[in-house]
């Protein structure tokens, strides 16, 4: 009987040393906040990844005392899909394809405001399905600088200096791959000082077959003011410096920046993240759900016109992203034959189209 025991304690040593050696047997995980920490730097990293993007909105209550027309479209549910790829390989000409597009409940939500009203706007619902159906099938490539459209069997480019300037908003300076690559470089970290606290971990999850460590996080929202203030920088070196900063003068005109500071405050009670994470470190799935108070957010922008009747009026949006093909090559190429909608923006700036621009005075 001894000779079984002392073999067995002469291989246990080894036994144990080969479970470390090849699984990881006994190894203490990183923890909740080290892990999403890790990930976020890896995938701050990636060259290239294919993401498939699923959001929906809900909005439920009672608002017939605010405005009976938008009480009929309650409850409402709208749902979008699409696909993305992503190349960063070359940080001086990145690139994305963004294709599969789909809306669902947009019929459904004009055929309701129609039977509200008493009027069956068969035009209104004969457009949406053409809308969802034109949309189906569109496709957006953003390479470098300039972004290309796929409708109607055609494709068009514009750039984004193409753009109409109006109330302030002058796209002519910016620089589309300047700003998208100085956002992967500025990415806020995924961790306290990024902006993410409250970080735990759920349980372990199956994604596509993958195994995975499901973490939640929630938003700091002090944190996220200050990264705002700290981008500034980067914007400025692309070109959206003075856009941004006229975005924020207008949330803060009026003395409001309190106000503003409040509303992200509010928006940050309810917001969660939440991270599905392979063995390798690499992020399969990440989802989001923001809740928005209507009533609590006109209080909070205007307290003395604040509606009443939309108490318990309630926002609800989620947006699941599923990750896949990290450091694969993407197709991403230019069309040959393009349309450009540069002389289409033109007309619009004449202010007789309500988007800025002028117009000479005729003799």
């Amino acid at each position: 009987m001894r000779k079984p025991l002392f073999v067995l304690g002469a291989l246990l040593p080894a036994l144990l040393a080969a479970c470390f050696w090849i699984s990881g047997c006994g190894q203490e995980k990183a923890s909740a906040e080290d892990l999403l920490a890790e990930t976020g730097q890896k995938y701050m990293a990636e060259d290239s990844y294919r993401t498939r993007i699923d959001a929906t909105i809900e909005v439920s209550g009672d608002a017939s005392s605010f405005d009976p027309d938008f009480d009929a479209l309650l409850p409402m549910k709208l749902g979008f899909g699409g696909q993305m790829d992503f190349d960063a390989s070359d940080r001086d000409s990145i690139k994305a394809r963004v294709y599969d597009l789909s809306v669902d409940g947009l019929t459904d939500m004009i055929r309701r405001a129609g039977e509200a009203s008493g009027e069956s706007d068969m035009g209104a619902i004969m457009a949406a399905g053409m809308y969802s159906q034109m949309l189906s099938g569109m496709e957006v490539l953003a390479i470098k600088d300039t972004i290309y459209l796929h409708m109607g069997g055609a494709w068009f480019d514009f750039k984004l200096s193409d753009l109409p300037a109006s109330d302030g908003a002058d796209f002519s300076k910016v620089d589309l791959n300047c700003l998208v690559a100085a956002s992967l470089e500025n990415q806020s970290t995924w961790d306290a000082e990024g902006g993410l606290t409250d970080i735990q971990e759920l349980d372990e999850e199956e994604i596509d077959g993958v195994k995975t460590r499901h973490l939640r996080a929630s938003i700091d929202p002090e944190a996220i003011l200050r990264q705002q203030d700290e981008n500034t920088a980067a914007q400025d070196e692309c070109g959206f410096g003075d856009l941004a900063q006229s975005t924020r003068d207008d949330a803060y005109e009026d003395g409001h920046e309190e106000d503003y500071k409040a509303l992200i405050e509010s928006i940050s009670e309810t917001a969660k993240f939440d991270f599905w994470i392979d063995e390798d470190n690499n992020l399969r799935q990440q989802r989001f759900d923001m809740e928005f108070d209507f009533y609590e957010i006109g209080r909070i922008l205007d307290e003395e016109d604040n509606p009443e009747g939309l108490k318990g009026v309630i926002m609800n949006i989620s947006m699941t992203m599923k990750m896949s093909g990290y450091g694969e090559a993407m197709d991403i190429t230019a069309p040959e034959d393009t349309t450009s909608m540069k002389g289409l923006f033109d007309e619009m700036s004449d202010p007789g189209m309500g988007f800025g621009g002028s117009r000479s005075e005729q003799a």
